[in-house]
This record gives structure tokens, sequence and C-alpha cells, in this order.
């Protein structure tokens, strides 16, 4: 669809493409502001997989604490746009970048060249961390995506960044979804191993990264990123426990009948063993 595919090219010319990219580290586009960069010393920074190359675009002081529809995330939405948009117009045509959120962290199976020989199989030029794990859901979260420099990705940052300026809440994931449908420009979904906690718990043992989401502040995200870290460095009981822990807390919240307990550790041993996401 007008670009939306990637040129396949033959198979030696191939080779020699895909060996200059792992000698060019991947461009990763991050945006930066003085709430959030707690999240980018403490956890993306210290994690980023070897391959990949930051470019940050600074957004300086703030007088807001960054947390979810404050200024400063709205601010923050824009900006990332704007940021992918100027790489895109200055890079060669079909160079990959990521665009990442800094409450990621990246765990040891995610390396560049492993990530873009993921990323050529799916046969789209650009590829979102779902939003969710239901079927038919196509929610692209904006959290996380890799894309190549093409006609295509660049007409959609363009529209998503006109639709975003006009909008009154400035939403990227909302603008770029919106795009998405209306431009019909062919995207993937990355799988599993690309976690957010909108997917469900527990988080997968093959885990290459994980985007604090279905957070509202910058203390909630800290707290899921150490207790996601440190359930993927522990064994299998310690990741029961804590899917227990949590999965009741949220059921006695509502309700703190002795009935409530039970039910709600039936539900749980129901699902044990666990299998990724099978807990809200």
């Amino acid at each position: 669809m007008d670009g939306a595919k990637f040129l396949f090219v033959p198979r030696a010319v191939g080779a020699l493409r895909r060996r200059i990219k792992l000698v060019q580290p991947l461009t990763t586009l991050i945006v930066l502001s003085s709430a959030h960069e707690v999240l980018y010393r403490r956890y993306f920074e210290p994690t980023l997989p070897e391959g990949l190359r930051i470019v940050p675009l600074q957004l300086g002081d703030n007088q807001s604490d960054g947390s979810y529809m404050s200024k400063e995330w709205q601010d923050a939405n824009c900006a990332k746009v704007r940021h992918a948009l100027a790489f895109c117009r200055q890079a060669p045509e079909g160079e990959p970048f990521i665009v990442s959120d800094v409450d990621v962290q990246f765990f040891p199976a995610f390396n560049a060249e492993r990530f873009l020989k993921y990323v050529d199989s799916l046969g789209c030029d650009l590829a979102f961390q779902r939003e969710r794990f239901r079927e038919g859901d196509t929610e692209a979260n904006c959290g996380f995506y890799t894309g190549r420099n093409t006609p295509a990705v660049r007409r959609l940052l363009e529209s998503s960044l006109e639709s975003l300026e006009r909008d009154s809440v400035k939403n990227e994931q909302n603008a770029v979804n919106r795009m998405l449908g209306e431009l019909r420009i062919s995207y993937a979904m990355l799988d599993h191993r690309f976690y957010a906690r909108t997917h469900g718990f527990p988080p997968p043992k093959d885990i290459w990264m994980h985007h604090a989401s279905w957070t509202t502040t910058i203390p909630e995200k800290i707290r899921q990123l150490d207790r996601v870290k440190r359930i993927i460095g522990s064994g299998s009981l310690r990741l029961h426990f804590e899917a227990y822990a949590e999965h009741l807390s949220r059921i006695l919240a509502k309700n703190g009948t002795p009935e409530a307990f039970l039910s709600a550790t039936r539900n749980f041993l129901s699902k044990v063993p666990l299998q990724p996401g099978s807990l809200p």
C-alpha cells in the first residue's frame, strides 16, 4: 500500500544490507524531561542493548510531575512525533529506527542483530508493541515501536502530528492509531516478548523488553519496573507468590469478605501453573 511494504532485494544484496545495518548502530529516539530523568537513568540507559544508539530530544525542566495527562506528558507526546519525523526527513531512505518511551527496560535476550532479523521477518515497515493481547484487538502501543524511513512512514508521522496538534488533549497513541486506520498503512504487531503491563500478568520468561504501561505516576512506574525485573530474575515460586498477592489485593480491595478471599484463591489456583498474561 503506497510503500507500506518492504522492498525485497536479491539475496546477495539483502545479505550485504544486513551486514551494513549491524555495523551501524540502530537509532533509538527518545524524549527526555526532568520528571522522567529518573526512569531513564535507573532503567532505560543501564539496560540498553549493545548496538542501539540513543538520540535524545531534551524537553528541559518542567513544573509538573510528568504524570499521565499532565501538561508535560502531553508536551512529550507531541515532541516524540516531531522527533521521529525530523529524523526521517534527514535519514537515508529505508533507514531503520526505534521510537521508545523511557519507562522501558531491556533484558539480555534483546540485541540489535536479533531484533532486526525478527522485524525483517514481519514484512512491514512499521511494527508496534501491542496495547493488549485480546483476539481482534489491533490497537498499537506507541510506547515502543520500530520503523523504516519510507514514504508511508513519513506520511503517517506527518498526519499524526497534524492530528495531534488539532486535538485538545495531546495523546500520541490516539492520533497514531487514528491515522493508521484512515491512511490504511500496513503495520505489524510485536510479539509477547515485547511486554507491557496491559498484556496481563505475569510477564513471559523469554521477555526482551518491558514497558511500564497501565500506570499514571512516576512512582507507580518505578514500582512496576522493579517488580518485573525482580520476577524475571527469580524463579517460578517467586513469580507465583507475587502474582497471588497482586490478585488477592485487587479482589479484596473491592470485597474484603472471607467468601471473596476463598473465591479469589480458588480462581488463582485454577490457573496454576501460570502462563504469561493469564491474570489481568
